[in-house]
């Protein structure tokens, strides 16, 4: 039997990514683009990503850039990211 996994995530921004793949597993859920990453059937966007947009989304995104962490319209970038860049 075939399953097949169906994954919508939608931003503030009402911005939508659509993810369909045959189910095999975390393997099958993988992404190369370093804009995102799917874990666990979940949209998992990159730092890189979240500073490119601009502001906070306010969603509580694993790798919010922002300080204070997820504050929607918050600009101010955490010195720490900085330092990596």
């Amino acid at each position: 039997m075939t399953h097949v996994h169906a994954v919508v995530v939608r931003s503030s921004s009402n911005a939508m990514a659509v993810h369909n793949s045959e189910s095999k597993g975390n393997d099958a859920m993988k992404n190369t683009n370093s804009n995102f990453y799917w874990e666990d059937g979940f949209c998992v966007f990159t730092e890189q990503f979240l500073l490119k947009r601009g502001h906070c989304c306010g969603n509580g995104c694993r790798h919010c850039p922002y300080e204070p962490k997820h504050n929607y319209g918050n600009k101010e970038v955490d010195p720490k990211v900085l330092q990596k860049l």
